[in-house]
């Protein structure tokens, strides 16, 4: 029978182990238990990995690969070798399969299982591509396994007693940190935290960087300029400075592991680039200079035990795992901030042993195998990127998985999306990493789209979106339709450029091309960045408009036009709506029920422009409500006395609220940018941006709105003109004559304003929560 091995897929060096007749046993591989997470190709084409590629690529750094571990899963990173591209999925691949080729030549039998540890702050894409690497190397990968919950299960599993671990990883180019408890041979992870850029590369870093700085006072070249090559010219052709570079690192990662031991190292370099170097390093120099990078980590230890609620005391033990942690600083640092640490003299070892034993009890070739229960957290909260329920004007990081969730998972929430008439219409899903609402904080980790989304006039999607955590903390996405229950077809899209940059994805968001958000490239900004404005504080200019043109193609305004006196024949305002493809249906008398519900039934929106006195009827006002409730948008527009009869049948009617003024109550104002004496300030809201700059003239009407509406503008005496109602799904404009329907239509800017209304009444944003 054939046996399943531990794997720790390390930076800079990887070990496998296997349990075998009731012990774990480290497999050797060229006579050492670890091997060099390196390979290296040979000008006949031959490949060599482990030690004889380490030494390699000292000589022939531009043949070589090290440290590939930290680009995994980074979807760009890779090295044309020859005529071959590797990826860093495919280093992994390469050194895994030397893994199992060195298991089975000791092992004297096949080896096709394996559990393979990963770092516990890896994200979903690290993972991925490392369980990718192992599969194309042959194996069978019955599990990723966090590092820390590996080292814990290994020191842990024969102890004897209930107690809290903290595991402090420290490899060579990630750094974990974790809480678990132990009860038995049940392992249960309390918090976790890390830095999978931080490990004992860097501390070599930091180190080559100190030795350049040597260099750099004995010789007529700038070597600093090796950290960065586009200041390498004149220093030496390319391989001659990826030489230097290399044979530096080495120098520094020699001294490091000799500083582990000793108070004092020398290293010497008869020549680099016509230098040479020879120089002696204190433990105290080395001390200095990577106590930053040290501080990072006990930062990060501090953190976990906060997450977790417990104090230092509360800690049984502290387990150091990695080469990083033979270091003094770090255990003289564990030991202030925690405790004194558990050494072991195996801190390479320990988390393959552990991987090792789970492999064991996973696969069972062997009756004595100790059974093991562990369960593991997410280190990160995963989330989507959407609009504000609340606000639209921003887009959020609305977090579905929160961090320290226990795995595996299933979590979900419902959202909001306005589809179109005719379109297929989809869903963008934008998978977030990281605690900061602010999307531009956290990392995206896919795109994923979901179509065949049904379309229902008025009504926006409902949207179930389901994230979920396998044992392995590999993530499944799906998305349900709440009002059919049907599964949305999934399609996953690559992320462009570098993932952390947010640009393409506002941009992208904004774009007038995307179906599902008509607005312009300003929509979703507070203020309108140098708006030039008329002498009201109006925008000037077209590019200011914040609905595309023709973008509401399919979108029927229903027009209830009971004011049909002198000075106000519609035109204008109908060509406005026209020019961003709104279509009209214009009643100027009261219609009969059936004919308002059929013309309603087909609309996005109604506007319900008043006279002097109420001409609708019970009837109509049940049908308005109705329309509103379905989540169509609704403008009530009643000027000053004595026109908004109707306005305030129907807005006492669905709001419990009116308005009153007096015809003298015209004037033209500029927007108010401070509050007033009463502490109620100019609110901005209106299509999500703020329109500080987008005023005309208003009359001086009160709306007495309840806690429901929030004041839009208001007037020369502190009172709210204008209102809006954003809530549920549902919105309307509450309009005491801020528009300028039926005259100053030019001078006031309500060409603008009223496009801009019909296009936040549609209600058309993206997505939200």
């Amino acid at each position: 029978m054939g046996y399943s091995i531990g794997i720790d897929l390390g930076t800079t060096n990887s070990v496998a182990c296997v349990w075998r007749r009731g012990t774990v046993e480290t497999i050797p591989i060229d006579g050492r238990a670890t091997m060099p997470s390196a390979l290296s190709v040979r000008p006949d084409g031959a490949l060599l990995v482990g030690q004889s590629a380490k030494k390699r690529a000292e000589l022939e750094p531009e043949q070589s690969i090290t440290s590939a571990k930290r680009y995994i899963g980074d979807g760009k990173t890779q090295w044309q070798i020859g005529n071959k591209i590797y990826t860093p999925m495919d280093a992994a691949a390469t050194v895994l399969k030397q893994l199992k080729t060195a298991a089975e030549k000791y092992l004297g039998e096949s080896v096709s299982e394996a559990v393979i540890t990963v770092p516990a702050y890896f994200n979903n894409n690290q993972k991925r591509d490392t369980k990718l690497a192992g599969e194309a190397a042959g194996f069978k990968v019955l599990q990723l396994l966090p590092e820390p919950t590996a080292a814990a299960i290994s020191y842990g599993l024969d102890r004897g007693k209930d107690q809290t671990l903290l595991v402090y990883d420290l490899g060579g180019g990630t750094f974990d940190v974790s809480v678990l408890s132990v009860k038995g041979n049940r392992f249960q992870a309390i918090a976790v935290d890390g830095d999978f850029n931080l490990g004992g590369d860097d501390f070599d870093l930091v180190l080559v960087e100190y030795l350049i700085s040597i260099l750099k006072r004995r010789s007529q070249f700038d070597l600093e300029s090796f950290l960065d090559k586009s200041k390498t010219k004149g220093l030496g052709t390319p391989h001659e400075i990826l030489v230097a570079k290399q044979r530096l690192k080495e120098a520094a990662e020699k001294a490091k592991i000799e500083l582990s031991q000793s108070n004092r190292t020398q290293i010497t370099i008869p020549e680099i680039l016509g230098v040479a170097l020879d120089e002696g390093i204190t433990i105290d120099t080395y001390n200095r200079l990577i106590a930053p990078l040290v501080d990072r980590t006990i930062t990060k230890t501090r953190a976990v035990l906060k997450a977790s609620k417990l104090n230092p005391d509360d800690i049984d033990r502290v387990i150091l795992v990695g080469g990083s942690t033979r270091n003094k600083l770090v255990r003289s640092r564990i030991a202030e901030t925690i405790k004194d640490p558990f050494i072991s003299d195996r801190v390479d070892e320990v988390v393959a042993q552990g991987a090792a034993i789970v492999a064991g009890g996973l696969s069972s070739p062997e009756e004595d195998i100790v059974p093991i229960e562990f369960h593991n957290i997410t280190p990160f909260s995963l989330g989507v990127c959407a609009y504000r329920g609340d606000d639209r004007s921003r887009l959020i990081n609305s977090i579905i998985i929160p961090k320290n969730s226990p795995v595996p998972c299933v979590k979900s929430k419902p959202y909001q999306l306005r589809t179109r008439k005719n379109q297929n219409n989809q869903l963008d899903v934008y998978m977030l990493q990281g605690e900061s609402e602010d999307p531009a904080q956290c990392l995206i980790l896919g795109k994923y789209i979901f179509s065949n989304i049904t379309h229902v006039l008025g009504i926006p999607a409902r949207i179930e979106i389901e994230y979920g955590y396998d044992r392995s903390g590999i993530i499944t996405v799906s998305a349900t339709e709440k009002s059919t229950g049907k599964t949305l077809p999934l399609t996953i899209e690559a992320i462009p450029d570098s993932p952390n940059d947010m640009s393409w994805l506002t941009g992208n968001i904004d774009s007038q091309d995307n179906v599902q958000s008509p607005y312009t490239v300003h929509a979703g900004q507070q203020r309108i960045p140098g708006a030039i404005t008329d002498q009201y504080g109006n925008a000037l200019g077209s590019q200011y408009d914040l609905v595309a043109n023709n973008a509401f193609d399919d979108c029927l305004i229903a027009v209830l036009h009971l004011y049909t006196g002198e000075n106000f024949d519609f035109k204008l305002p109908e060509s406005a709506l026209k020019e961003k493809g709104f279509k009209i249906h214009r009643w100027t008398s009261v219609p009969t029920i059936n004919d308002f519900a059929r013309v309603l039934d087909e609309s996005c929106q109604l506007w319900v422009i008043s006279n002097t006195t109420q001409l609708l009827n019970a009837q109509h006002l049940q049908e308005i409500r109705n329309f509103f409730d379905s989540g169509r948008g609704l403008y009530i527009w009643g000027d000053n006395d004595p026109y908004y009869a109707d306005a305030n049948y129907v807005s006492n009617g669905i709001f419990g609220c009116g308005m009153h003024g007096n015809a003298a109550g015209d004037q033209v104002l500029k927007p108010q940018n401070k509050p007033d004496s009463s502490g109620a300030g100019f609110i901005s809201h209106l299509i999500t941006t703020g329109l500080e700059y987008l005023y005309e003239g208003v009359t001086v009407a009160t709306v007495q709105s309840n806690h429901q509406l929030q004041p839009l503008v208001y007037g020369s005496a502190n009172n709210i003109v204008t209102s809006i109602y954003d809530q549920d799904g549902k919105r309307a404009i509450i309009d005491g004559g801020f528009t300028r329907l039926f005259y100053k239509w030019d001078t006031a800017g309500t060409g603008r304003y009223i496009k801009n209304a019909a296009g936040w009444l549609v209600n058309y944003e993206r997505f939200w929560r």
